[in-house]
């Protein structure tokens, strides 16, 4: 009887380790394992501050051009 438990504990733990094994061996294969992950976020990350630098800087163009447009408006209206 306990030679039974003994061999199904066995086969167990050998289908674990070979599913954990794939499972590795996908995620590195296809970049989706916890380094893959990291570097999409780096790469994520990095788009959006670009993203977010380029938009700062159209609406400091278009502040600067409401102001030019407000000076104006100031001297036509003081004339």
């Amino acid at each position: 009887m306990m030679n039974n438990y003994t061999e199904l504990g066995a086969i167990v733990a050998i289908v674990v380790g070979a599913f954990e094994l794939a499972k590795y061996a996908i995620s590195r294969a296809t970049g989706n394992g916890s380094k893959g992950i990291q570097d999409n976020l780096k790469r994520i990350e990095t788009n959006h501050i670009h993203e977010l630098k380029e938009v700062t800087n159209r609406i400091d163009k278009r502040t600067e051009e409401m102001n030019l447009h407000l000076i104006k408006i100031i001297e036509i209206l003081r004339k």
